[in-house]
């Protein structure tokens, strides 16, 4: 359940970077006192960063897709004239 509860406060406040500032404490804090990681949590890790990836993406879409095709009908107005 903490982790899950962690899933959901990241993705609540992905602004302003403190997603990552919140991923790098929670991973530092699973190694207080550990000298080493276990693959189970590198693919927390990764998977956490997956998820971030994927907010970001979606996020930003539809701005992306806006702007080139704003390039492509104005190329397309120039080449028509």
């Amino acid at each position: 359940m903490k982790l899950f509860k962690s899933i959901v406060m990241l993705t609540i406040y992905n602004k302003g970077g403190v997603i990552m500032k919140a991923l790098i404490e929670w991973i530092t804090s699973l190694h207080k006192g550990q000298k080493g990681a276990t693959a189970v949590e590198y693919a927390l890790i990764v998977a956490l960063i997956a998820v971030a990836i994927i907010l970001t993406v979606t996020a930003l879409g539809g701005g992306i897709n806006t702007a080139f095709q704003n390039i492509a009908n104005a190329i397309t107005g120039v080449a028509g004239e």
